[in-house]
């Protein structure tokens, strides 16, 4: 007969480990958050101009 998970020592330590990992993650910093922060840091000086790569070209002026 097997035993019963209350009863299994491997049990015990899978259960521990599984709270030990939810527990980290759950202190890691939502990536909304990280995500914000990388974004105001990337904020381009304000007499910045655009790049030519940046403008939208008609197709037809490579094609000719």
């Amino acid at each position: 007969m097997k035993p019963s998970p209350a009863q299994a020592p491997g049990f015990h330590r899978v259960e521990a480990d599984v709270a030990a990992k939810k527990t980290r993650l759950s202190a890691h910093a939502p990536s909304t958050t990280e995500s914000a922060s990388a974004q105001d840091a990337a904020v381009a000086p304000p007499n910045d101009k655009e790049a030519p790569g940046d403008r939208k070209v008609k197709v037809q002026e490579f094609i000719i």
